[in-house]
């Protein structure tokens, strides 16, 4: 399926609700692939971003279970689904992890965008809802909690880590100029390498 990766201004906005910029977006769904027709858990929406993507890549026959506590975040990501029409393939719970994490089924992709301060806790929650073969991402601001999720992932199985630092394209008269995007840590772990094969 041929994946939409829409433009940041076409979202709607919410003030204090942050929204995972275009080129983060575009390497999330690519470390989470192949993703038609999965189910993929998803913690923390803000303003649905990660959400639409997501939604758009699993198809007509995959589903989203995110969680969101806030309800400004979360009426953000409702408004956003349905512009893009896609609130079919999410079920958005107004829910903490890892609390909220129990009743959801087990799935072979989970994204974390948003943790609060129970990082390991939801991490380690989402491990055990793993499918072997899955892949768990999660995207930090901070490089502390970029250290944390590898230092508690990697005990799990394979981690990898990148530092990103998007730059936006825009017209500035007959040339181009690239604008810098606040740098970000995108960290994902797999569950079917074990921890003694890594070299």
């Amino acid at each position: 399926m041929s994946l939409i990766l829409r433009d940041d201004a076409l979202f709607c906005r919410s003030d204090g609700v942050p929204l995972t910029k275009a080129p983060l977006r575009a390497l999330l769904v690519g470390l989470l692939a192949p993703l038609e027709g999965q189910e993929v858990i998803e913690v923390g929406t803000g303003s649905g971003g990660v959400t639409v993507t997501l939604a758009e890549a699993v198809g007509p026959g995959g589903k989203i279970w995110a969680l969101e506590p806030s309800q400004k975040a979360r009426e953000t990501t409702e408004n956003n689904l349905r512009r893009f029409g896609l609130t079919d393939r999410v079920n958005l719970f107004p829910e903490a992890a890892p609390e909220g994490l129990i009743p959801l089924p087990a799935v072979s992709r989970a994204f974390v965008g948003g943790h609060g301060p129970h990082l390991e806790a939801i991490l380690v929650s989402l491990w055990d809802k793993m499918l072997q073969g899955g892949r768990l991402v999660l995207s930090a601001v901070l490089p502390e909690t970029a250290l944390a999720a590898l230092t508690i992932l990697e005990k799990l199985g394979a981690a990898g880590a990148w530092n990103i630092f998007p730059a936006q394209g825009r017209k500035l008269g007959p040339s181009w100029m690239f604008e810098g995007g606040n740098p970000a840590y995108l960290i994902w772990c797999d569950k079917d390498i074990k921890k003694e094969e890594r070299s």
